[in-house]
């Protein structure tokens, strides 16, 4: 035994051999094969990573072959590419699947994405998840510099049996994430849609409803946006009696955080609820409501915070028709709608929200705070928005009977219908209230005055206050501010006083001094010709206006 023991200890002693990191190149846009990038995914092990050969700059992999499963924990970086590279599923597969491994995915276009519809059956099976990616391990997902686009997850299976249920359309038009984190830089989410649900085809009506996330659907998975954008992307509408598939955008439930910064999340929107049978002794007499939150829906989350980011023109979905007690409930929260979680608004716009068309009291166009949720908000919009039921116009926030409503001040409410305990009306019109909020009512409500969400800069499309915008420099507004930098990435206060919003207003002096230096140089070029021609008078003159001219551009303020 003495003898051993200095053996185990040698061994003990010898250096660990670690596998070497390869970088793997893909030579060629064919699905499979040699130089494939599938080829390349299966080949790869941990803390690899798969480049292109630049001849690929600008061109397509098309999938033939279904999705590609990505086990290991890799890196697939197209950042090299001038054009970039895209990839297809065909409208026939998924593009990827990832499994339990850090992953990075970037300057990848990810495009016509399709999971598998449900299949029909005596009860019908849920459509597929993640139209897009599906990822389900308990690793970090990084998507840099990427768009998906185009992506569809399935729809639900029909039912033959009486009184069985037909499949939910799938969850996540871009992407499926459970128990594991996601980050998205600099990436878009554009045009994709989640599944519709499966119809009972046998002669007792069950519901069911579209599919949740059209952007992404979240359980349990961390979600941090980072001046990405969320947009145009939609959920699923219902069979008979079933309700429109929630957040348009994004879809986030239990044990979470979402952190969104500077990021734009717009014109998304929620599937319409099913149509009633009209028939009171059928098993589905209601119609349907439509989809919730058609930008972001949060449930029972860890935190959320939104900061200097832009929520504007989304669209939940239209309730059912044709009920035998009348018509549905719309889909609420055009903007957000939230519960059991803290959410803290800071420096952000949500604008030009609304609600769905049916009946009810409670369906806000901008923010729902629902049961049990909380929402701090400080020097943000929510103005703009419209609720579409015919009952009431609780336009811009709606606290459900236990929500709680927490200002820290510097905010503009377009109008405080529902919290005005919370936003009260201001002792003098145009000021700010007494706890430094501006506030409308619905009968006179406050226009921040914003430009359409467009390129104001940066890397996401923003809302610029107009000249003469009450956001700009707010009498009594704050001088300080958590961030050095607004949504498009300028200065965030300019002029002394924060601007309330996402974007902080910056005077555009480039017409007056493209004017000048125009004007210098063709003062300069008369001044030339003066002296040639000997014109002292002349000369003293075109002097005089030179200086002047000069004096003026030197005068214009500096914008950061």
């Amino acid at each position: 035994m003495k003898a051993f023991l200095p053996t185990l200890l040698v061994i003990a002693l010898l250096p660990v051999m670690v596998r070497a990191q390869t970088t793997r190149t893909v030579l060629t846009t064919a699905d499979s094969g040699a130089g494939s990038l599938r080829q390349a995914v299966a080949d790869s092990a941990d803390g690899d990573t798969i480049v292109f050969a630049e001849e690929l700059s600008g061109g397509t992999i098309v999938l033939t072959s279904g999705y590609i499963h990505v086990l290991a924990a890799v890196t697939i970086d197209a950042s090299a590419l001038p054009v970039g590279i895209t990839i297809s599923g065909n409208h026939a597969s998924r593009i990827f699947i990832v499994g339990d491994g850090p992953t990075l995915f970037d300057s990848l276009t990810l495009i016509d994405g399709r999971a598998p519809d449900g299949t029909t059956g005596a009860s019908g099976a849920n459509g597929g998840y993640g139209g897009g990616i599906f990822q389900n391990g308990s690793q970090l997902l990084t998507l840099r510099d990427c768009v998906i686009s185009g992506c569809r997850t399935g729809d639900g299976g029909d039912a033959t049996g009486n009184g069985n249920f037909p499949g939910q359309g799938g969850h996540g038009g871009a992407i499926y994430t459970a128990y594991s984190p996601l980050v998205l830089e600099r990436t878009i989410l554009r045009g994709n849609r989640t599944g519709d649900s499966g119809v009972q085809l046998g002669s007792t009506t069950r519901d069911a409803s579209g599919g949740y996330g059209g952007g992404i659907y979240a359980y349990s998975s961390d979600v941090t946006l980072i001046e990405s954008t969320i947009a145009d992307n939609e959920t699923g509408t219902a069979g008979t009696g079933g309700s429109g598939g929630e957040g348009g955008g994004i879809w986030i439930f239990l044990n979470a955080n979402l952190t969104v910064i500077r990021s734009t999340i717009s014109g998304n929107r929620t599937g319409d609820g099913g149509n009633g049978n009209g028939i009171e002794d059928l098993g589905s007499i209601a119609p349907g409501a439509g989809g919730q939150a058609a930008g972001i829906f949060m449930s029972q989350l860890s935190g959320a915070r939104i900061e200097n980011s832009t929520i504007a023109n989304n669209v939940a979905g239209d309730a059912g028709t044709n009920g035998a007690l009348g018509p549905g409930f719309p889909g609420a929260g055009g903007g957000i709608a939230f519960r059991v979680t803290h959410l803290e608004l800071i420096s952000s716009t949500v604008v030009g929200n609304r609600s769905g068309e049916g009946i009810g009291t409670e369906y806000t166009g901008g923010i729902y705070v629902k049961e049990n949720a909380r929402l701090t908000i400080a020097d943000s919009i929510v103005a703009d928005n419209h609720s579409e039921t015919q009952t009431g116009d609780l336009a811009d926030v709606f606290k459900f009977s236990n929500g709680m409503v927490v200002t820290e001040g510097g905010n503009l409410i377009g109008e405080n219908t529902n919290v005005e305990s919370e936003f009260p009306e201001p002792g003098v019109v145009g000021e700010a209230n007494t706890n430094g909020d501006f506030t409308g009512t619905a009968t006179a409500p406050l226009d921040p005055q914003l430009g359409v969400l467009g390129n104001n800069g940066g890397p996401t499309e923003t809302m610029a206050p107009l000249p003469g915008s009450p956001v700009i420099d707010p009498v009594g507004g704050d001088t300080t501010s958590p961030f050095d930098t607004d949504q498009r990435g300028r200065v965030r206060i300019y002029n002394g006083i924060l601007d309330i919003g996402a974007v902080e207003y910056l005077p555009d002096y480039g017409p007056l001094v493209r004017s000048l230096k125009s004007k210098i140089r063709g003062t300069e070029r008369a001044l030339r010709k003066a002296k040639q021609a000997g014109k002292t008078s002349r000369i003293a003159a075109l002097k005089k206006k030179l200086k002047r001219f000069r004096q003026r551009l030197a005068s214009v303020p500096s914008v950061p």
